[in-house]
């Protein structure tokens, strides 16, 4: 992609996590790697924002979320591997934060999410 247009479900993805990060305990959330724990490069997530950068993340995240981020979201790129892992640590919200709908999927209300552990 790399247009400069977001891809709404990838975006959407990660406004779901830090949402349920700001309002749980916080986290870390890493782009770029697989679940089992194998670095798989967020290069092609980073294109679908754009920039690919901080900046860009940052505005997906403030322009879908109910509250401003920067006071409590910090974004860091990492070469692991010769490959891009962007890590965002999430420090917990103060006051409840709500998710917007994807874009492209029409005005529908906001939404809530929690992060909560299961081990």
């Amino acid at each position: 992609m790399g247009t400069g247009e977001v891809a709404p479900k990838k975006a959407h993805a990660i406004v779901r996590t830090v949402c349920g990060l700001l309002n749980a305990e916080g986290g870390t959330l890493l782009i770029g790697v697989g679940d089992s724990g194998d670095v798989v490069g967020g290069e092609e997530d980073m294109a679908t924002l754009g920039k690919g950068n901080g900046d860009a993340y940052e505005l997906v995240l403030d322009s879908n979320l109910s509250s401003p981020t920067a006071a409590t979201v910090r974004i860091n790129f990492h070469q692991v591997r010769g490959r891009v892992v962007c890590e965002l640590i999430v420090a917990p919200s103060s006051q409840p934060v709500f998710a917007n709908p994807p874009t492209g999927e029409g005005p529908g209300s906001s939404d809530f999410w929690v992060l909560a552990r299961t081990w």
